[in-house]
């Protein structure tokens, strides 16, 4: 589904999302829209012996940086912050 919403709109910036959207499919999807995607590494995972596409190095190297765990950090507030409207209204979840 996320390569289905990726090819049908344009990402002039960054997309942040979780480990699942950590593939290199995606960061070249992301690319071919004119953006970055944006998403830790699943845990225990490793690179891998083969060659990696330069769109998934660039995101290792925002995972890295202050600004990369910046927008790790607001997407998780987002998150909490829909999961809260979701859940808020009559207590029913």
């Amino acid at each position: 589904m996320a390569s289905r919403l990726i090819r049908d709109c344009p990402i002039p910036g960054y997309l942040v999302g979780d480990g699942e959207y950590h593939t290199s499919r995606l960061f070249a999807e992301v690319a071919g829209q004119g953006g970055q995607l944006v998403a830790p590494r699943r845990k225990g995972k490793a690179l891998g012996h083969r060659r990696q596409r330069p769109e998934r190095l660039r995101g290792l190297a925002l995972e890295d940086s202050a600004f990369g765990q910046a927008l790790l950090r607001q997407r998780s507030c987002i998150e909490r912050f829909f999961g809260t409207w979701h859940c808020w209204g009559g207590g029913s979840c």
